[in-house]
């Protein structure tokens, strides 16, 4: 019977969680997945539980969260024969929706269930693995400034962007691309 091990994020997004193990556990349990459960309580938790459950033998890591959540893990889970689950449960969830995951929470645990994991591509920058986009500049200070927030949802997201905009002022970068280097002043830089 393959194993597995939910990761809850309880501060990611706004969507509420409520029966969200007991539903997780009754439909992969009805996949015939084992299920063990744990909630993160601090930065990095995450990644710390993720490499434990690979270390032990885990077949699947199952995130219930937002991005940063799921990056945090998916880095732990890297180069393993761990898979990654994603129950999106974040304010944007970016991965889960490039991924074409469903935001439904039964659909999304129905794919787990399948248990046919797929590989992904992730990117490497300043030798930290990420798995959906990377920014820097403008996008990366109010993506910090909303995570060290006290509140989520996509107003307060939108909220931090109007504030931070304000007083932006763009920086010089210089990118290295296929050996050519570019010096460029931007506002932000996506990958």
């Amino acid at each position: 019977m393959p194993s597995a091990l939910m990761l809850i994020n309880p501060i990611s997004g706004t969507r509420d969680k409520n029966g969200i193990c007991d539903l997780t556990a009754t439909r992969l349990q009805g996949a015939g997945i084992d299920l063990d459960i744990a909630h993160t309580q601090y930065k990095g938790h995450g990644a710390e539980l993720a490499r434990k459950a690979a270390e032990g033998g885990a077949d699947i890591v199952v995130v219930a969260g937002g991005d940063g959540t799921v990056n945090e893990v998916a880095s732990a889970l890297l180069h393993t024969d761990t898979a990654l689950g994603i129950i999106p449960c974040g304010s944007g969830n970016g991965l889960a929706r490039s991924l074409g995951l469903p935001m439904d929470f039964e659909a999304a645990i129905d794919i787990i269930g399948r248990n046919m994991p797929c590989a992904v591509d992730c990117g490497v920058a300043d030798g930290r693995p990420f798995f959906c986009t990377f920014g820097m500049g403008f996008d990366a200070v109010v993506t910090e400034k909303f995570a060290s927030g006290e509140r989520r949802g996509k107003m307060q997201y939108v909220r931090s962007a109007l504030l931070e905009f304000i007083n932006f002022t763009p920086d010089s970068y210089a990118l290295e691309i296929d050996g050519e280097i570019y010096t460029e002043e931007a506002l932000l830089i996506a990958v």
